[in-house]
């Protein structure tokens, strides 16, 4: 016998109505959205890949903020989005799936490379010609003119 919305009563539809916005709401939540880290111990991190440079990677996730991680022990990464991967040679590359091959090998897509020719992940634009980076300081000072007065100043006990 097919059930029918009329036949529901206010407090069936509500809860259905509930579960299916729940069920929604869990599909698209970050968490469902967020790159996958699987480290050498076997160790699982879930969050948003930022950059890796000079041998460490960076990962922020929701619970333990922004995470640096050695480079060597990183085993698998998966992201949704294309990461950019610089290499030594300065091939630039984007892949979604870094993965360990073998010993001092990965996997970069179908591309197998050293882990030693990896340079960086989402390097900035600057970082590979697309554009430059100016930095510098300014150096702010304020200047006020000795106040001369005529009248004594003391000092002591007994000051006046």
């Amino acid at each position: 016998m097919p059930v029918h919305m009329k036949t529901l009563s206010f407090l069936q539809r509500f809860t259905a109505a509930t579960a299916l916005l729940s069920l929604f709401s869990l599909l698209n939540s970050p968490l469902m959205a967020a790159d996958r880290l699987v480290l050498a111990n076997g160790d699982h991190v879930q969050g948003d890949l930022t950059s890796m440079k000079e041998g460490q990677l960076f990962f922020v996730t929701p619970y333990a903020g922004e995470l640096s991680i050695a480079w060597d022990q990183v085993r698998e990464l998966v992201s949704d989005d294309p990461v950019g991967v610089l290499l030594e040679d300065g091939q630039m590359l984007e892949v979604t799936e870094f993965l360990q091959s073998g010993e001092g090998e990965v996997m970069l897509g179908s591309l197998e490379v050293p882990r030693s020719s990896i340079l960086q992940l989402n390097p900035s634009d600057w970082e590979v010609g697309n554009g430059y980076y100016l930095g510098g300081a300014v150096d702010l000072a304020l200047i006020t003119p000795a106040i001369k007065t005529t009248k004594p100043s003391h000092s002591g006990l007994w000051g006046g």
